[in-house]
């Protein structure tokens, strides 16, 4: 049976992503034959008959997602329970946990700071525009929370911008010792927490350095050492497969429009420096095949 993939696009999404995950999901060997993809705006399509459906929600301006993203969500699951798959990329990750904590990173520079630290702006319930009591969360994992954006290197400390949109070749350590260069864009990382759940998700990678440090007030720190960026479950008899990243998986596309809009300065993104960028287009291939490989482990049946 042919694949049904559906990619959540409004106009608070990420719109360099869509081209690429479409890339990404017709020309690999995620499924077993070439899915039917699709693009909406809404689910306000005839779910009659769908056998395990792909919903993927990229990234974007979370706290405006929620209006849109976790509302049609919540229809999904009123129709088809927990029987379809999941992908979150970035701010569809954050909508994925049981909770998510926003931060801001400013990048300009200042010399009597050394080291800037991420400022808690609140939880996603507060700064979303939907009305209390509604629901901001998808919940898919609620054994992770969500916390972003950070700064997950000390690459671009000496950025010095107002521009919204700083990325960064971010290193994950994967198991075996091997690792894999993303690129990150204002995206979470995955805290577990002391939720009790029956089901525990699969760390599959974290960001590289020791601790990673968040500040929630000028005297309220919390460091976390090697935090989840990719978080997966499998598909089980109740329920569909489910994986969350912080990082763009789907910029290993050859040809990626995301990854092309990184690599020079534009009216809202600082480009990537050229050794970055050239990285990461140069590791493409072998990129592609860790991405392929972990999407295929999740999602392949």
């Amino acid at each position: 049976m042919t694949k049904k993939i559906f990619i959540y696009e409004d106009k608070y999404s990420a719109e360099y992503s869509l081209p690429d995950l479409k890339t990404l999901f017709s020309t690999t060997e995620i499924f077993s034959s070439r899915p039917d993809i699709s693009f909406y705006g809404s689910y306000t399509f005839n779910m009659d008959g769908l056998v395990d459906p792909l919903f993927v929600i990229p990234g974007g301006l979370t706290y405006m997602m929620v209006s849109g993203g976790v509302a049609q969500m919540s229809l999904i699951r009123a129709k088809l329970g927990d029987k379809f798959d999941y992908l979150g990329i970035c701010a569809g990750g954050m909508l994925a946990t049981g909770a998510a904590d926003l931060f801001t990173t400013n990048h300009q520079w200042d010399p009597h700071k050394v080291v800037q630290n991420p400022s808690y702006i609140g939880t996603l319930e507060d700064y979303s525009t939907v009305p209390r009591g509604r629901p901001c969360n998808v919940n898919l994992f609620p054994d992770f929370k969500a916390i972003g954006a950070f700064y997950p290197n000390y690459s671009r400390f000496m950025v010095n911008t107002t521009k919204s949109f700083v990325p960064y070749r971010v290193t994950l350590d994967l198991s075996g010792g091997r690792k894999l260069d993303q690129l990150y864009i204002l995206g979470p990382a995955f805290i577990p927490t002391d939720t009790t759940t029956e089901e525990k998700s699969e760390i599959v990678a974290t960001y590289e350095g020791h601790s990673h440090v968040f500040e929630y007030a000028p005297t309220v720190r919390k460091f976390f050492d090697y935090p989840p960026a990719i978080v997966a479950k499998r598909a089980t008899e109740t329920r569909g497969a489910r994986m969350i990243t912080g990082t763009h998986i789907e910029t290993c596309v050859k040809g990626s429009v995301l990854l092309g809009m990184c690599e020079k300065d534009n009216d809202i993104t600082v480009g990537l420096p050229s050794d970055d960028f050239k990285k990461l287009v140069e590791q493409q291939e072998d990129t592609q095949k860790e991405v392929v490989g972990m999407l295929r482990r999740t999602f392949h049946r």
